[in-house]
């Protein structure tokens, strides 16, 4: 059994570098059929409609390809996610059978709620976690080599997209008092 699980745990950990390989090359894709539109316009703006037509195409097909492997990686991710809580399930059971320490009812709570738990609280914020880091870095790398500055710009605006909910909070909750208040005169008016 134990060179049974070995192997298992092995096959996994070559199916996690595919999948982490997918995650980079998605991105990669991304991030290129964004970079792309910026020669097929300039290319369109000097009268090269060739070369224009060229970087369009390329922009398309980076961007079904990019669909397509996403589709993969996270049909790959949430299999593999799968199988190992299958593992998690095989080995609760198993000592379950052996110990007999849990009534059945915790057993069926471990097995059921906290797999679920483990799905959403962790595999599927890492899965984002990794997707999100890697389109970050390869635009950061587009950015960079369009021009340092839209970095620098680029992180300003998202720290102000950030903070303008907080900063618009106050006004945004008397607002919405006011309204409810309004609504309440409203419906007693109607009431009468």
């Amino acid at each position: 059994m134990r060179s049974n699980l070995s192997s298992s745990l092995s096959v996994q950990f070559i199916i996690a570098i595919y999948v982490f390989l997918l995650f980079i090359l998605v991105a990669g894709l991304n991030t290129a059929a964004s970079y792309f539109f910026k020669p097929a316009t300039d290319a369109l703006v000097k009268g090269h409609l060739k070369t224009s037509l060229y970087f369009f195409v390329m922009m398309i097909g980076a961007g079904i390809i990019s669909v397509i492997l996403d589709a993969i990686v996270q049909t790959k991710y949430s299999r593999q996610v799968q199988d190992y809580i299958g593992l998690l399930r095989q080995k609760i059971v198993s000592h379950f059978y052996q110990q007999n320490d849990q009534s059945v009812n915790e057993m069926q709570n471990e097995l059921g709620n906290n797999f679920d738990m483990l799905t959403d609280n962790y595999a599927t914020p890492v899965q984002t976690f990794i997707s999100n880091s890697f389109t970050l870095i390869f635009t950061i790398g587009a950015l960079v080599q369009l021009n340092w500055t839209l970095v620098i710009l680029t992180a300003v605006l998202a720290v102000l997209n950030l903070l303008t909910p907080r900063i618009m909070e106050k006004a945004t909750s008397k607002a919405n008092q006011q309204v409810s208040i309004e609504n309440s005169k409203l419906l007693k008016t109607i009431d009468h």
